[in-house]
């Protein structure tokens, strides 16, 4: 049997087998990295997806709720039945107070930061709006229940 150490043709296909390992290696690392960074930024993608929808669907519910307490009660005191009337101090304090959350929510929706339960800005911004809500009622003759919680 002869040694294939000496045989030009078998070190040539050895090297051919190696280079072709070679560029198969490489082939895998790069298909591996390019999983890796795509199975990370999904994950990434979303996570953040998760933290913004959850952050911003708080503060929608919070203007929401303002809104349509507004909303309902500048509606009902329209009604011709209704028994509570609203002054029209209260009701022009109404109107502003629902353009400034008009204002703020497209603020919310316009604004390309991150909100974050860290950024107690648009928390506060709802609190004072909320406030001055609360205080108009006080004044008016209306009774509304904020703490009524729809199941």
């Amino acid at each position: 049997m002869a040694d294939n150490d000496d045989d030009p043709a078998f070190d040539e296909f050895l090297d051919f087998q190696d280079n072709r390992w070679d560029k198969m290696k490489q082939e895998h690392i790069k298909t591996g990295y390019r999983e890796g960074v795509s199975e990370g930024q999904t994950a990434t993608l979303q996570s953040g997806f998760n933290e913004a929808y959850s952050n911003y669907s708080q503060l929608a519910f919070q203007m929401g709720k303002l809104r349509g307490v507004i909303s309902g009660m500048l509606g009902f005191s329209l009604w011709k039945g209704s028994t509570q009337k609203l002054k029209e101090e209260d009701r022009s304090q109404l109107e502003a107070l629902l353009e400034e959350i008009q204002t703020l929510e497209s603020k919310i929706s316009d604004d390309n930061t991150k909100i974050s339960q860290s950024d107690s800005g648009w928390d506060e911004r709802i609190k004072l709006l909320d406030t001055k809500l609360r205080k108009i009622i006080q004044n008016s003759n209306y009774v509304v229940d904020f703490e009524h919680q729809h199941q």
